[in-house]
């Protein structure tokens, strides 16, 4: 179906984005708290997608700077993976 290739021409241009998320961080690279499929979407919209928490999976909470990547599940056949980096936030 059209859908379908729909979807999966949508996820391709996911795996090409290069997703920063800010979050606060000790100097070790440890989060103050975690990042999780919320910060990811928010992230996305930023890049012009529009996702639901829902099709973001993660293996865990994050809570280390670092590459990490999620599988994005747009349709029961339509899965993939994105990476992102999760970057220390600029302290004031």
């Amino acid at each position: 179906p059209i859908w379908l290739d729909t979807l999966r021409n949508q996820l391709g241009q996911l795996a090409e984005q290069s997703i920063m998320i800010e979050a606060r961080a000790n100097e070790e690279g440890h989060l103050y708290g975690s990042v999780g499929p919320a910060d990811i979407v928010g992230a996305l919209k930023n890049a012009g997608f529009n996702l639901s928490e829902e099709a973001i999976i993660l293996e865990g909470a994050i809570r280390e700077l670092g590459l990490y990547t999620a599988v994005v599940r747009l349709h029961s056949e339509v899965e993939g993976e994105i990476k992102f980096w999760v970057v220390a936030s600029e302290e004031e």
